[in-house]
């Protein structure tokens, strides 16, 4: 479908940018780091890369681990105050083995639209 063809009440929803922490070995440097160390670190670097710092700045935060330990309940939202994000974000993960990525990506773009559906 074309923009063209969109209705003037639907608003698009795109990703504009993104970060991730480099591919290593199983064994290699993360072998001693858990998931919310990792996660934490992609979105430190996310905050910095596109100045997200302070209230209001992301209006929720949602992520995925495709393997989660026990020690990873609410990981999202451990990962957001341990973070350089503002404490008070709203947080959710998502586990969904061989779909994590795209799972939390279609859940983002849902929260956006909502969020324009409202304004």
């Amino acid at each position: 479908m074309s923009p063209q063809q969109l209705s003037p009440a639907v608003r698009r929803v795109a990703v504009i940018g993104g970060v991730r922490i480099p591919f290593a070995r199983s064994d290699g440097p993360y072998a001693t780091a858990s998931n919310q160390q990792m996660l934490t670190a992609a979105l430190d670097g996310l905050v910095e890369r596109y100045g997200l710092q302070g209230p209001g700045a992301v209006g929720e935060f949602v992520a995925g681990a495709v393997l989660k330990h026990a020690r990873d309940f609410n990981l999202a939202r451990e990962t957001v105050l341990g973070s350089h994000l503002h404490p008070g974000t709203p947080a959710h993960d998502i586990q969904q083995a061989c779909g994590t990525g795209l799972s939390v990506c279609a859940a983002g773009g849902q929260g956006v639209t909502a969020v324009l559906e409202r304004a």
